[in-house]
């Protein structure tokens, strides 16, 4: 399972919304993805890394 910005429906961004000036600070919503990661070969888990440091981000092998 991995976590994405959500999409908000009208109605959750106003719930959002309302909170964030109750609370005064931002929030920002996330949402499940329920996704199956790759085994990947030692050559290839190697390669995504490499990457991940050329490219700052953080990679997933996904199915």
């Amino acid at each position: 399972m991995i976590y994405s910005f959500a999409m908000l429906t009208a109605e959750q961004l106003h719930r959002v919304q309302a909170l964030e000036k109750e609370l005064g600070t931002t929030i920002v919503a996330f949402s499940a993805q329920d996704v199956a990661m790759e085994q990947l070969t030692p050559e290839a888990l190697h390669r995504l890394r490499e990457e991940e440091e050329r490219t700052g981000l953080t990679l997933l092998a996904v199915r």
